[in-house]
């Protein structure tokens, strides 16, 4: 499985392609899935499009990725 890793001050996530699905912290989701990340735009599009990375594996498994950047983003909380 591709395994990647989100990490921000306090945690490290695991994002895992299985075979039911993405898996987000041990939580499989259900498509669509549609991520939403606040940073630096050049960056965030850099780091999802380089070779090898995640829209190269999204499209190679027969789906579609693409990086749209937006002056305001809402990110609701998980608890």
């Amino acid at each position: 499985a591709t395994r990647w890793y989100w990490t921000d001050a306090e945690r490290t996530t695991a994002i895992v392609d299985t075979p039911d699905g993405i898996s987000v912290g041990g939580t499989v989701l259900s498509s669509p899935v549609e991520i939403r990340a606040i940073g630096d735009p050049d960056t965030l599009a850099t780091g999802l499009s380089f070779p090898g990375g995640v829209l190269e594996s999204v499209r190679e498994a027969g789906a579609e990725g693409t990086v749209v950047e937006r002056d305001v983003v809402d990110i609701a909380a998980i608890e």
